[in-house]
């Protein structure tokens, strides 16, 4: 059996949102999104936060284990964005899906996109990932 990269893994989520015609509402595909990846993990006793979490969850999560550098990144890791070069106040989340790349919504009224993490800018704030297993 073949496996399926986490890009394709996203964009298959990408077009669940999109046929539930959310795709105009950044907030309500993120949630689309993440709603999905709660289901999974719940269902194999992984609870996943629903926003985004704290600096010191960051490194010491409530669940999951932390991933550090962004060179550790793997498919479903859910990545966070914090202010001030990636040391203030955590503002942002995306799941990585693989490649340097991450699906996310960027602001109300955009859509739900995946963007590579260093050419989009995103990476001078990346502040340390979670990956809930």
């Amino acid at each position: 059996m073949r496996e399926r990269s986490g890009t394709y893994v996203a964009r298959s989520i990408f077009s669940k949102v999109r046929w539930l015609g959310s795709a105009n509402s950044a907030v309500v595909g993120l949630a689309v999104i993440l709603a999905l990846l709660r289901e999974g993990c719940s269902a194999n006793g992984i609870p996943i936060p629903r926003d985004t979490v704290s600096r010191e969850e960051l490194t010491q999560p409530l669940y999951g284990n932390p991933v550090g550098g962004y060179e550790n990144l793997r498919p479903g890791d859910l990545a966070y964005f914090a202010y001030h070069n990636g040391t203030g106040a955590v503002h942002h989340v995306g799941m990585y899906v693989a490649d340097g790349k991450m699906i996310h919504a960027p602001r109300p009224g955009n859509e739900v996109s995946i963007v590579d993490i260093v050419g989009s800018g995103w990476i001078k704030e990346y502040a340390g990932a979670i990956r809930y297993t």
